[in-house]
């Protein structure tokens, strides 16, 4: 049975059966795959696929550009070969077939944050959950993809990287507080890091980074992310750190800050 694998986080690329796919005549031909990959069972309408991608040619040159990129992408995948075939084509629509043996790390993503959503887990099984959710996340949506004369392509590739950041800040922000709550006090550390490194404005983020360093007893270090973070928000922004992050500075120096025990 075929096997197909699609990597959308970082740069794009897809795999058969554990090997990479390397014939692709064009970058439309990827685009096409990405855009209807990316919703596995959704009918897409030919008519909209052809003017999202061939905006400016005539309708019935983009209409043949579709055609062709379409047979191309049959080839590549094997399509005739695959039980259940990848794609499901008829004279109106194109279709990822949901019931084809494929992988795709944005899919996984959302599927593994929709668990923790929809069940009932203890703290440690939903940071198991969330773990291997932000373990797929190897960079933007589609990064350094880029496609000339496609500007309604381009907007959805922004859109999807900002849905998909926004979810990745608000998993790493949620595994930070469970690992502070649990006494994970390095990890907490490590969420908390990886939220700067994505969004250096996030003051939460820096309260985080304080705590976990004052937890373990790096009182010194955490008082130093208070004014990195004061000094970032001035020159950025032009403000000054909220009255929570004030109060916090002034628990770590005091050394009266009480250990969290809330968990998502």
């Amino acid at each position: 049975m075929l096997h197909l694998s699609l990597k959308m986080f970082g740069s794009f690329q897809a795999s058969l059966d554990d090997r990479i796919i390397t014939g692709f005549d064009c970058v439309k031909t990827r685009a096409l795959l990405a855009y209807i990959a990316e919703d596995p069972g959704q009918a897409q309408w030919r008519s909209m696929l052809s003017g999202f991608l061939w905006p400016e040619r005539m309708e019935s040159a983009a209409q043949g550009n579709l055609r062709h990129t379409l047979t191309t992408l049959r080839h590549l995948l094997r399509n005739a070969e695959a039980i259940p075939p990848f794609l499901l084509i008829d004279r109106e629509t194109v279709t990822f077939n949901s019931y084809s043996c494929f992988e795709i790390d944005t899919c996984e993503f959302r599927n593994l944050l929709q668990k923790n959503l929809e069940s009932r887990n203890s703290s440690n099984s939903r940071q198991e959950y969330w773990e291997k959710a932000i373990s797929l996340y190897k960079g933007n949506f589609l990064e350094n993809f880029l496609v000339d004369d496609c500007p309604g392509f381009e907007e959805w590739i922004l859109a999807r990287r900002e849905y998909y950041n926004s979810q990745m800040l608000e998993t790493l922000f949620k595994l930070a507080e469970t690992c502070l709550g649990l006494g994970q006090y390095k990890k907490g550390e490590t969420y908390a890091h990886m939220q700067l490194h994505l969004a250096p404005w996030k003051e939460e983020a820096y309260q985080q980074l304080m705590k976990a360093l004052a937890l373990q007893g790096r009182r010194s270090d955490a008082l130093m992310q208070y004014f990195y973070c004061r000094n970032f928000l001035s020159r950025e922004l032009g403000v000054d750190p909220s009255q929570e992050s004030q109060r916090l500075f002034q628990l770590i120096q005091a050394e009266n800050l009480p250990k969290p025990n809330t968990t998502y």
